[in-house]
């Protein structure tokens, strides 16, 4: 598998994988999780950046759920081109269930700030989503680093159920990451 050139557009999306499993859980219902996911399941995301510059980007990326078990789920992450040819490729373990540790003794400060329910149109369907608008302060790099971020979930949406995602951070960087389409691969 190739490696993915743009290292921020992966740790978007891996980071929302990540924050689902690790925080916030027990504060938050999601209509549904990685648990209830199966093997090739799909989604196809459009992410649109734009950096404290000014400079805009636009990037299409789907992930694949290649395999699960209680413990981990493994995915395939491609970033596709306009024609929906591939571009780049990668693979992401994320831990279902994460453990404190010495090396990572807890998790980034979080605070859910809101939540509710809204309806989101993607194409011709309406998915009917819970949301939640969350703040958190990660420190990498001896440097804080605040993120604010709204989450819409469907129980509709194939994987971990993620229609919507809006992020911003305290480098200037925000990002919309909205669902085009979403299916299940036959064996």
């Amino acid at each position: 598998m190739k490696t993915v050139t743009h290292i921020g557009l992966f740790f978007f999306i891996v980071a929302g994988f990540a924050a689902q499993c690790s925080f916030g859980k027990e504060n938050f219902s999601y209509p549904k999780n990685l648990s209830q996911a199966r093997a090739g399941e799909w989604a196809t995301y459009k992410i649109d950046t734009i950096a404290r510059d000014g400079e805009k980007t636009s990037n299409i990326i789907r992930r694949t759920l290649l395999s699960k078990t209680d413990k981990s789920a493994t995915f395939r992450i491609e970033t596709l081109n306009p024609d929906g040819s591939v571009k780049d490729t990668l693979g992401s373990e994320i831990d279902l269930q994460p453990q404190k540790s010495a090396s990572n003794p807890a998790p980034p400060s979080a605070s859910h700030d809101e939540e509710g329910n809204m309806e989101i149109k993607v194409g011709d369907k309406t998915y009917s989503c819970r949301w939640r608008k969350t703040r958190r302060t990660a420190r990498p790099a001896n440097q804080d680093i605040e993120f604010e971020s709204v989450e819409y979930y469907s129980p509709d949406a194939m994987l971990d159920g993620l229609v919507k995602r809006e992020k911003k951070d305290s480098l200037g960087l925000n990002s919309v990451m909205i669902l085009v389409e979403c299916g299940i691969n036959r064996p």
